[in-house]
């Protein structure tokens, strides 16, 4: 049977966490999607095998939809992941990208295909988002069902082949684009900048970051949901300490929405939301700060508030501080 390249596949993304994408294909088999493009990574050594094949087994099962199964023989990691994406969007118009930590809520499926529709033609916007970070009760008083940010997400996401192409050359060399880490823009958060630096030492692997850098060098958007249609279920690994993890699981997911949305009110201006932007800053500084130390929440919002001229020579001290102190003060 010819493929239909007319149709939105959701491509999903998996590597060595059975239970997890058993969980998000039960949640995508009543969704209605066009067609599945599924990939699952390489093992990493001899401990992954045993899951990847799991992997591997789930996704051939598979009956209730038009599938496509791409394997990797050797690990690729994070950084393949683009890769994919332009596999998937060399022969797809649009698509819907979820990876094998993010859980689809009811009705998000049908929200990304809505939206895509819908925005076709607005080329400042780069993609649709499906996660919200920030609470419900911030959009009480807020009149549509989307908001413009300027932050990159990748917790379930959708864009389209023109948009993808537009940032894809630029990807190869995000870390020049802005001159420099220091340089980049903190309108997306904080955490931006130093990202960019830790890829460039080598100290963290991402593919996301440099989508994020890209988007805002393009001056480009993202729409988000104002009810979160997608659950993070990924965050036992992320926390030092268990209490942490658990934290960060509860504020990971503030903003679920368990039921479709009904009545859509599109969002016309599609700027960069300035509020927006100030709460996501503020809800970065609460995820990586346990409640139990409240000095850490003051010294965060003092930080986030202190101008950037003073900011950068203190953050440039940070890296030199010794590995000891840095335990110290992160709690490990």
């Amino acid at each position: 049977m010819p493929i239909d390249r007319t149709a939105v596949p959701c491509a999903v993304f998996a590597f060595n966490r059975p239970d997890k994408l058993q969980l998000i294909l039960e949640a995508l088999r009543t969704q209605n999607i066009d067609r599945l493009i599924l990939f699952v990574d390489g093992p990493r050594n001899d401990a992954d095998v045993g899951l990847v094949e799991q992997c591997k087994a789930i996704a051939k099962e598979v009956n209730w939809v038009d599938k496509e199964l791409h394997f990797a023989e050797r690990n690729r990691g994070l950084p393949a992941l683009s890769d994919n994406m332009s596999m998937v969007l060399n022969s797809y118009s649009s698509a819907v990208f979820v990876e094998d930590d993010c859980l689809p809520m009811p009705g998000f499926y049908s929200f990304m295909r809505r939206a895509l529709d819908h925005y076709e033609s607005e080329k400042k916007v780069f993609s649709i988002g499906g996660y919200q970070a920030i609470p419900e009760k911030f959009f009480r008083d807020y009149s549509y069902s989307l908001v413009s940010s300027a932050r990159f997400m990748c917790w379930g996401w959708a864009t389209w082949q023109d948009r993808w192409k537009s940032i894809a050359p630029h990807l190869p060399r995000y870390l020049e684009l802005f001159g420099g880490w220091e340089k980049v823009p903190t309108i997306a958060g904080e955490d931006i900048p130093q990202m960019v630096r830790a890829c460039e030492e080598g100290r963290e692997k991402s593919w996301d970051i440099n989508v994020a850098v890209c988007m805002l060098w393009l001056g480009q958007v993202q729409l988000l949901p104002t009810k979160g249609l997608v659950r993070n279920i990924g965050s036992e690994g992320c926390g030092t300490h268990v209490a942490w993890s658990r934290r960060l699981e509860e504020l990971l997911n503030r903003n679920v929405c368990e039921h479709p949305l009904d009545n859509i009110v599109w969002l016309d201006h599609i700027e960069i939301n300035s509020d927006y932007s100030a709460e996501f800053r503020q809800y970065l500084m609460g995820a990586v700060v346990p409640s139990t130390e409240l000095w850490k929440v003051a010294l965060f919002k003092t930080w986030d508030r202190m101008p950037r001229f003073l900011k950068l020579p203190i953050s440039k001290a940070w890296h030199r501080v010794p590995k000891f102190f840095k335990g110290w003060a992160d709690g490990s």
